[in-house]
């Protein structure tokens, strides 16, 4: 399912589950666990961002 691009990441096939179906598309990372770290640090910042007041 994946394939190696020329910076030596893979395409990887991800899905974002909205609870009515799901949306695929795919991310060029260095291995599964470069994504979980990635999605990790932009649900930390959104939340971050969301308890924030607006300047």
């Amino acid at each position: 399912m994946s394939r190696l691009n020329e910076g030596g990441k893979t395409r990887h096939p991800v899905l974002h589950d909205y609870g009515t179906g799901g949306l695929w598309w795919w991310v060029r990372a260095g291995s599964a666990e470069e994504i979980e770290i990635g999605r990790d640090e932009f649900e930390d910042a959104w939340r971050r961002a969301r308890r924030e007041p607006a300047v």
